[in-house]
């Protein structure tokens, strides 16, 4: 085959490929809560393989809806476990408390699973209706001719036992109590948890190797089929250039979602002076929105990328030195080591640098959004038509809503943070002179409800301003033109 047609394969152009990579992170048996092989990257795959095909039927379309949502119920198992974790090291007694979590997520998945899967396939068939495919419709296997919804059925199977066998493990905790066994002399059912769990491990192996048989090589024969894949890249590339606004709406509506998702994570509960939604995940969503936008929407300075990324490094010192104050606890002395104080200076002093950094981030990019959508709504040389000055004024109004907010709650955390100081177990110096120089703020009792009033009114100021500039273009883009 010529250099030049290989550089052109249209399954790769597709990404057909990243279907099957798909497979392998769909297959793998849980362990509870714990996914050796997470669910979420499967999904980031196949929603990186739907970009361009999702606009070619309305069924992959809707499968591509499912599997977002699918991404971001599995990727909230990760603070889902942490916080499961604390509260069964708290109290070990609870012991359904993983039966509850693991029950909740299995059928979450499941159910989100079966309706993905459904629409995908519906998809491929309608697509091969549509061009010809003849590879959509069978998987030849052994001399034998296997239909699609054969394959359909067996994968969505296959998938609801991998996370129906995870539940079994825990199923164990409701058979009685441990206590009441030892004290009659047998053996209390959770001492086999270790062989319920191979049990479930082992019962699950067959369902996923079923599924990631058939499904990969069901994909791989769409894969092989060049007359098939060239069709669709064509069609592909028509709609785009048919309908190139279409896909700039369709990315301004995935970063509307993802900041208004990053200022829920602005959120701040303190446990033990710690803040269980720690300022790195709202810096590194924000840096990951400031590079979406730069990538794909418009090229942003290099000051609003510079001022993102140090957030995010001086956001990931501050819980370096969190840690390692919450760790200096000296319990021969009853109190902290000498060097808590240290470590309290620096957390504190990076979370503020960290939190000043968002704040200009967020500054700056609400600025360059409202100036491209005012652009894009009253574009050079052409009429408003039925968008008019209030409702750019509107937009401007709610820019400036969310900059005082956001301000204020600024203020507001760094208030709270020095609040929470323990002026009885964490002096400034082991010397009697230095103890005079307290840092800490007295704790004000009830301040937390003034700051959670405050994250309301940010998180709301910030999904409505996203999403009226989200409605402004869907009517621009897809209703007017």
């Amino acid at each position: 085959m010529p250099i030049g047609e290989k550089e052109i394969d249209p399954a790769k152009k597709l990404k057909l490929g990243y279907l099957i990579a798909a497979a392998i992170f769909f297959c793998n048996p849980l362990f509870n809560l714990i996914d050796v092989l997470p669910d979420f990257i499967g999904a980031l795959l196949i929603l990186a393989s739907l970009s361009r095909l999702r606009d070619l039927s309305a069924y992959l379309a809707s499968a591509r809806k499912w599997f977002l949502t699918l991404f971001w119920v599995s990727l909230s198992k990760i603070p889902s476990f942490v916080w499961m974790f604390r509260i069964f090291s708290s109290h070990p007694t609870e012991r359904t408390i993983m039966l509850l979590f693991t029950f909740v997520y299995a059928v979450g998945e499941s159910v989100l699973l079966v309706l993905a899967f459904r629409d995908l396939f519906d998809g491929i068939v309608y697509l091969g209706e549509r061009h010809d495919g003849a590879s959509a419709f069978s998987l030849s296997l052994k001399n034998k001719q296997i239909p699609v919804a054969a394959i359909c059925r067996t994968s969505i199977l296959s998938l609801v036992l991998i996370h129906a066998f995870s539940v079994v493990p825990e199923l164990i905790y409701l058979m009685g109590d441990a206590e009441r066994y030892e004290m009659t002399g047998y053996v209390a059912p959770e001492h086999f948890k270790g062989f319920f769990t191979l049990f479930a491990t082992l019962a699950a192996l067959a369902p996923a190797v079923l599924f990631v048989r058939r499904f990969t090589r069901y994909i791989g024969g769409i894969r092989r089929d060049g007359v098939f894949c060239a069709a669709l890249l064509a069609d592909a590339e028509r709609v785009e250039r048919e309908q190139p606004k279409q896909r700039l709406y369709r990315r301004f509506a995935f970063f509307s979602g993802l900041a208004s998702f990053c200022a829920l994570l602005s959120f701040r509960f303190f446990l033990d002076d710690f803040n269980i939604c720690p300022e790195i995940l709202f810096s590194g969503l924000l840096l990951a929105a400031v590079l979406y936008w730069h990538k794909k929407i418009a090229a942003l300075g290099k000051g609003t990328l510079l001022f993102s990324a140090s957030a995010l490094v001086l956001s990931g010192a501050a819980l370096f030195f969190a840690i390692r104050f919450n760790l200096s606890f000296d319990f021969s002395a009853v109190g902290r080591e000498s060097s808590a104080n240290g470590a309290f200076i620096l957390w504190v002093v990076s979370e503020f640098f960290a939190a000043l950094l968002s704040l200009i981030t967020v500054f700056l990019l609400s600025r360059t959004v409202f100036s491209f959508c005012r652009k894009e709504l009253t574009t050079a040389g052409e009429k408003v038509g039925s968008f008019s000055s209030e409702d750019i004024r509107s937009l401007r109004a709610r820019k400036i809503r969310l900059s005082v907010y956001s301000v204020l709650y600024f203020v507001s955390g760094n208030v709270l943070r020095l609040s929470l100081g323990d002026t009885a177990s964490v002096p400034v110096s082991r010397n009697e002179f230095d103890t005079a120089l307290q840092i800490y703020l007295p704790k004000l009792q009830g301040y937390w409800i003034f700051d959670v009033a405050l994250f309301i009114l940010l998180s709301s100021a910030a999904f409505l301003y996203f999403e009226e500039m989200r409605s402004d273009l869907r009517h621009k883009y897809l209703l007017l033109d």
